[in-house]
């Protein structure tokens, strides 16, 4: 078993790897075009973005773990693809402008204070452009109130979520 506890970058690259883009993909595809430019904001190791690079979009990475973009660049060269790869704090302005804008897998959950977010968000799009991204409803916790996941494979791991102290 491959020992990956003291690198995060690894840990996170193991357990995204069996997401379904495919399904995520599906739901996105109405808003995206061939044509557009599109960054990955918060693009982690690089999954969804190979993903949509395989698809023929002209995507960006951007995240701000420099571990996570070397795994996405090693991930691009393994299936001889390219796409930029910038290491950014999205809570910094932009250099760039894009069409379109992704960010899920709970990147905006990583922030305290969206403001400043939202706002490079928004100067980064071009006239009619998109921001897409994911966020828990309300009572997301409480729904998830409990839940316990456990694998072994290819990392051992639990994750178990409690709900204490909830105030909506």
């Amino acid at each position: 078993m491959l020992n990956v506890l003291n690198n995060f970058s690894h840990t996170y690259d193991l357990l995204m790897a069996d997401v379904d883009y495919q399904k995520l993909y599906d739901v996105i595809k109405p808003y995206l075009k061939k044509e557009n430019t599109i960054c990955d904001a918060g693009c982690g190791t690089g999954h969804f973005l190979l993903f949509l690079v395989k698809k023929g979009y002209d995507i960006t990475g951007v995240d701000i773990d420099t571990e996570m973009l070397k795994l996405a660049y090693d991930k691009l060269v393994e299936h001889e693809c390219y796409a930029p790869l910038y290491e950014h704090d999205i809570r910094k302005p932009f250099k760039n402008e894009f069409d379109v804008i992704i960010s899920v897998f709970d990147v905006i959950h990583y922030f305290k204070g969206l403001k400043a977010v939202f706002k490079n968000m928004y100067q980064a799009l071009s006239t009619q452009g998109l921001f897409i991204f994911d966020v828990f409803k309300e009572d997301a916790m409480t729904c998830y109130h409990g839940y316990v996941e456990e694998q072994t494979y290819p990392i051992s791991y639990q994750w178990q979520i409690t709900l204490q102290n909830h105030i909506c």
